[in-house]
């Protein structure tokens, strides 16, 4: 453990609202909630058991609304979340102490961290790559 740097990524949004709620018995519960459009909040971080590397906050850029989409003639991709790049710029701009040279990055096997670029990019770093097993205490049923 004294050799190992964790990087996970999370996200949630804030539009976030209950599908359950209270009432007398028999009565149907009806509670009215504003639901204003949000975008989806990206956290990236990287722990070692002595200190917090480094966290990334990233909030997407809303699209464009559908009348400047009209207007420039059609929908760029707004790319939501963390992926490959975002990743590997937070790799090349995480701090590391001299005395963390050959530490292993543990990371999931999401498709992020498994890209075939990453492995080269953690590596020139000083790190070295160490991928958890999928999720699966037991088989799947048939």
């Amino acid at each position: 453990m004294a050799n190992c740097v964790f990087i996970n990524e999370a996200g949630f949004n804030a539009n976030l609202r209950r599908t359950q709620g209270w009432a007398p018995i028999e009565e149907t519960p009806i509670v009215k909630v504003n639901t204003p459009r949000a975008s989806s909040i990206s956290i990236l971080g990287a722990t070692y058991p002595k200190v917090l590397l480094k966290v990334c906050l990233r909030k997407p850029v809303p699209p464009p609304s559908f009348k400047k989409l009209k207007l420039t003639g059609g929908a760029k991709k707004h790319a939501k979340g963390t992926n490959t790049n975002r990743y590997v710029n937070f790799i090349s701009e995480m701090d590391k102490p001299p005395e963390m040279n050959g530490h292993f990055l543990i990371m999931d096997n999401a498709p992020i961290y498994t890209n075939k670029i990453i492995r080269p990019i953690v590596e020139e770093s000083g790190y070295r790559c160490v991928y958890l097993p999928p999720y699966s205490p037991e088989p799947k049923p048939h």
